[in-house]
């Protein structure tokens, strides 16, 4: 009897145990558990913006981390920029977001909210420049610019009016092939909805392409400004563009730069599709350097004389045309390329083939005075200002004219 009553307690005191040791586990396993936050959206402002665009977005369970907060636009993800809280995050417009509804959300904690709209939009583009510098029909058009798009989905391209058909694009230029019907006129590029200041493109229908070189080392010169006595240096190997020039005793210093091509066959009145100097680099340069060019308002332009004709580049007439030079860098000696050349002349040519007393044969002359950044070469600055344009007979600036036949 005295044993069963011995095994009774001994169950009893294991039911016991068995009990608490299952109640631990059970309330160990909760205390465990993780507690998963869930972020929220609950507002954005502003509800719209353009790329790189700063957007404030408010909610809930955001990590206080800034940078442990992904934040999507359009399907493009970036990392807020800035966090307040668990409740407010800022983050910019990513590149690359499409313009448009699109949805804005937030990861955070492994955890990704619902989505709120947000409308992406497009700056306006805008052409910066043509290559080549005139088409014709079926030809195909590189258009330069800014704020473009490589979706060829919201690029739409029109020329005097007729949709030209779109053959590659990117985020600065888009080519097209030029459409028939289209005339000397206006283009615009559209990008997601938003159209670009119209430029003009010449069409020309039965072009033709003139080439001059310099003639003698005597047609390209430099007249000295900082001497103040008109004296004008020809026969250089190198022509100073925006450079300050120590080559004599004293100093030549700041310059103008003339340029004269004789025999120019282009007839009286000619339509001027397209025209520009092709420099060639006679050194490297990367420093800001700007050039106003005007062209010699008369119908044959006389030859340079630096023994008998003082301030022969400066007391040329000027045409009421000009063109401003924003020379890109030169990164290679000897260089024949798009940076060595000059912007568009057409509107400078043809104030000059229009004149009652141009000949088809006669010379022209282009002045090039530094302005801008370049106004005011010094010694000091030298070695790093301006550019060096090749000089000399067969090496200095060509003309090269495109006109209507």
């Amino acid at each position: 009897m005295k044993s069963i009553k011995l095994w009774r307690r001994s169950f009893l005191f294991a039911v016991v145990l068995l009990t608490i040791l299952i109640a631990s586990w059970s309330c160990s396993k909760e205390d465990t558990t993780p507690i998963v936050l869930v972020p929220t959206i609950t507002s954005v402002s502003p509800t719209s913006g353009e790329i790189g665009d700063e957007v404030t977005i408010t909610g809930t369970n955001f990590n206080t981390a800034a940078i442990y907060n992904e934040v999507r636009i359009g399907g493009i993800p970036t990392i807020a920029s800035s966090a307040s809280g668990s409740t407010t995050i800022t983050a910019n417009v990513p590149q690359g977001a499409a313009a448009g509804l699109v949805d804005l959300t937030v990861k955070a904690y492994g955890v990704t909210t619902d989505a709120l709209d947000f409308t992406v939009i497009w700056p306006p583009p805008e052409i910066t420049s043509f290559l080549p510098y005139y088409g014709t029909i079926g030809e195909e058009i590189t258009i330069h610019g800014i704020n473009l798009s490589d979706n060829t989905d919201l690029v739409e391209v029109s020329i005097s009016g007729i949709d030209a058909t779109i053959s590659s694009a990117t985020a600065t230029s888009v080519t097209v092939e030029v459409p028939a019907g289209a005339a000397t006129g206006n283009v615009i590029v559209t990008i997601a909805g938003q159209a670009s200041p119209a430029a003009k493109l010449f069409i020309a229908v039965n072009p033709a392409v003139v080439e001059y070189l310099v003639g003698p080392s005597a047609d390209d010169v430099e007249e000295s400004v900082t001497r103040g006595d008109g004296h004008t240096e020809s026969g250089s190997g190198s022509l100073n563009m925006g450079k300050y020039d120590d080559y004599q005793d004293p100093d030549i210093g700041k310059v103008l730069v003339g340029v004269r091509h004789p025999g120019v066959a282009v007839p009286q009145g000619a339509t001027i599709v397209a025209a520009y100097l092709q420099c060639q680099a006679y050194s490297t340069g990367e420093a800001p350097t700007q050039m106003t060019i005007h062209a010699d308002n008369t119908g044959d332009a006389g030859i340079f004389d630096e023994a008998s004709i003082p301030f022969g580049v400066s007391s040329r007439a000027k045409t009421n045309a000009s063109v401003v030079w924003d020379i890109p860098p030169w990164l290679i000696e000897d260089e024949i390329g798009v940076a060595q050349r000059t912007p568009d002349l057409r509107e400078l040519i043809q104030e000059i083939v229009d004149r009652a007393d141009w000949v088809s044969g006669n010379a022209m002359c282009f002045m090039m005075e530094p302005t801008g950044p370049s106004a005011n070469p010094t010694l000091e600055n030298m070695a790093t200002e301006g550019r060096q344009a090749e000089g000399g007979t067969g090496d200095g600036p060509a003309l090269v004219i495109i006109y209507e036949q």
